[in-house]
């Protein structure tokens, strides 16, 4: 199995099937564990350098789909994604050009909970030393044909240097 699709699956399978939960009063709630010293020192050193559990970084990511029809009649639904540049790692700063990978991940299920489709990229994002202070939204596009119905989309990406990763659920509907 590709190591993406793995961390993918784990990542959906943590996140994705959450289900609601009764609210609990405050009382009913357990202390959390002090975080002794001897414990963040062993986080810091598993980590590599200072551990903030609150640190969490995110690809700056936004999702839209729109529907259009094509010059034959077809329509089709658009994904499009945006990244801010500045939350993705770019390789190569120095030189003339630089490039940050990413790893998308797309999954539609339909109202019935059915997969529709899923798709899988490896997107380069090429940008010059005088685009790097510039451009601060780079994009993506996919495009696909469904049926008239509900849908949603789940979408994932990783910046393949960093591990970072960015997720977004999108509703929509074909009419």
């Amino acid at each position: 199995m590709k190591p993406i699709i793995f961390t993918i699956f784990l990542f959906s399978t943590l996140f994705l099937n959450v289900k609601a939960q009764d609210s609990v009063e405050i009382s009913q709630l357990k202390p959390v564990q002090k975080l002794t010293k001897a414990k963040l020192k062993k986080l810091k050193k598993l980590s590599g350098d200072s551990y903030d559990p609150f640190d969490i970084q995110t690809i700056d990511l936004s999702v839209q789909i729109e529907t259009k029809i094509l010059s034959n009649g077809k329509k089709v639904s658009v994904i499009k994604a945006e990244f801010k540049s500045n939350s993705l790692f770019f390789k190569g700063i120095d030189k003339e050009e630089s490039v940050a990978s990413v790893n998308t991940f797309g999954k539609i299920t339909s109202n019935d909970k059915n997969i529709e489709g899923i798709f899988e990229d490896a997107v380069n994002f090429v940008l010059t030393k005088e685009q790097i202070g510039k451009l601060e939204t780079l994009f993506y596009q996919k495009t696909f044909e469904l049926p008239e119905g509900k849908y949603k989309l789940q979408f994932f990406v990783k910046d393949t240097q960093t591990g970072i990763g960015g997720l977004r659920s999108v509703n929509f509907e074909i009419k």
